[in-house]
């Protein structure tokens, strides 16, 4: 029969063979009796290894299987391997029960990919077990016990308030003298969890103290950025304040890992306090670009935030064009009404840096209108706007490239040539860095990466500066791109429109 083939497959001699005899493997107690019998759970060989906990995860739910699931996976071959642990953790959620009762009673500490591992199958179980045995578990978790924490935060990552178990006063009593035996991580996870389940109130004069110990934390500099992302969530999630968002915020300068300032204003983004999005706004000139385009990205996930972002490029607090054009359409398609219609107004109006620049346009206007001699006006921009500027594949790279722009109106570019910080580009702004030996360097900030900066300066010139060696990274409003056009020869200016306007394609 096929049952007596595929367990004398498992035997075999051959890896090979043993990896077909489980794939064929009948999905039945009797064998998964037989595989865990077997020992192929812990096979040498690592294909084997794999294709039985993908068996694993096929076969009738048992207790038996979970609980020899969590031992196998204790294996140092199979904690080290890429694959294994994922595989097991779809055996371990198909056996929940087994395998996180094993591992609520593990005291030896396991690797990361063990934990990672636990906290799925805990999330799974959150989200189909049943609740009483879920918070039998719970209560009878060990404070000491090195997967006590991955399995809260599984358990909090996959739970809702709809599916919350009863708690009553022997219940809460141990629940607290748990939530004193974990670590800081742990505890924060129970709050988190109490706040699903219901039972977070009994717990909240622990709220203080998770708290601060997860701030500081958050504040040092000396833990991985990764950690310090994940106690950023922590923190957000058990004490959700207008001081927590702060202490997150300050974190952020242009000096910092853009990954980490990244990852703590992901952990802002999901605070649900109602000075949040001014607070980001608040802390905008801190951040780099790559923050700046981040924080945008945060202010754009709900309506109420987008209405204090808009509100704070019509009080000039963020300029127009710290937004992208994707932003500007993402708000003003807005399914919100008052930011589609705020948006619209505000996109539609740009706004002169000053009222002389305004003055001096209006000024320059019939030079606009006027034809001018294109032949000139391309000896005026080779010397005059070359070495920023390309068109048609002549010319610098440190501003935008111009090919094409003579698809628009003159009158239209005429204004960003004679004003160019009205609407200058987030890219074009003009960034200094300030070196410990004194050295600085202005222009356009390039590159951003966790060990440096690159800048161009407006000759062209690159330049490299380790972090380790900035003691000063900041920003001007102003585009690197020089004022004064607007005082050249009304013939000139002229020409040099008409040349930047032949070019259409």
């Amino acid at each position: 029969t096929l049952m007596k083939t595929a367990e004398g497959a498992i035997h075999h001699a051959s890896a090979g063979v043993r990896r077909a005899g489980l794939m064929t493997l009948p999905r039945t107690e009797k064998a998964a009796a037989e595989l865990v019998r077997s020992g192929v759970l812990r096979d040498a060989d690592p294909q084997v290894r794999l294709a039985a906990f993908l068996a694993m995860a096929e076969m009738p739910v048992s207790v038996v299987s979970g609980e020899a699931v969590f031992a196998s996976l204790q294996d140092p071959k199979s904690t080290g391997d890429r694959w294994i642990p994922d595989a097991a953790a779809a055996a371990g959620a198909r056996h929940a029960e087994g395998f996180l009762r094993t591992a609520s009673a593990w005291s030896n500490p396991v690797p990361e990919s063990v934990q990672k591992a636990v906290r799925v199958v805990a999330a799974h179980a959150a989200q189909h077990g049943e609740v009483g045995t879920l918070s039998g578990l719970l209560l009878g978790l060990s404070g000491a016990s090195p997967l006590a924490t991955p399995i809260i935060d599984g358990l909090a990552s996959g739970s809702s308030a709809e599916h919350s178990p009863k708690m009553g006063e022997g219940q809460k009593a141990k629940l607290v003298a748990l939530m004193k035996a974990l670590p800081v991580a742990g505890r924060s996870s129970l709050l988190d969890l109490g706040g699903r389940w219901g039972f977070k109130g009994f717990l909240a004069s622990e709220i203080p103290a998770v708290s601060q110990a997860l701030g500081a934390q958050v504040a040092d500099a000396n833990l991985p950025t990764s950690q310090r992302v994940d106690v950023a969530r922590r923190v957000v999630s058990v004490d959700d304040s207008a001081a927590t968002v702060q202490l997150i915020l300050a974190q952020i300068n242009p000096l910092v890992d853009p990954a980490l300032a990244s990852g703590l204003l992901g952990a802002v983004a999901e605070s649900r306090e109602g000075a949040t999005a001014g607070s980001i706004v608040g802390a905008f000139p801190k951040f780099s670009p790559a923050a700046r385009r981040t924080a945008i990205s945060a202010l754009l996930r709900r309506a109420e935030w987008s209405q204090v972002l808009l509100a704070a490029v019509e009080s000039h607090q963020l300029q127009r064009t710290d937004l992208a054009s994707e932003h500007w359409n993402q708000l003003k398609n807005s399914r919100n009404a008052e930011v589609s219609a705020k948006a619209k107004a505000l996109d539609a109006t740009p706004v002169a840096s000053s009222a002389d620049m305004e003055q001096l346009i209006k000024a320059m206007m019939p030079a606009a209108l006027k034809t001018g001699d294109a032949v000139k006006g391309k000896e005026i921009f080779t010397t005059q706007c070359a070495v920023c500027h390309m068109i048609n594949g002549v010319g610098g790279r440190i501003g935008p490239d111009l090919s094409g722009i003579g698809a628009r109106a003159k009158q239209d570019f005429m204004v960003d040539i004679i004003d160019p910080n009205r609407s200058v580009e987030a890219n074009y702004r003009m960034w200094t860095v300030t070196t410990k030996s004194g050295d600085t360097f202005s222009g356009r900030l390039d590159t951003e990466t966790a060990t440096g900066v690159e800048i161009t300066d407006t000759a062209g010139q690159k330049h490299a500066v380790q972090r380790k060696d900035i003691t000063e990274l900041s920003a001007s409003a102003l585009s690197i791109m020089p004022a004064g056009f607007g005082n050249m020869p009304a013939d000139d200016f002229s020409a040099l429109l008409e040349f930047i306007a032949s070019s259409r394609h």
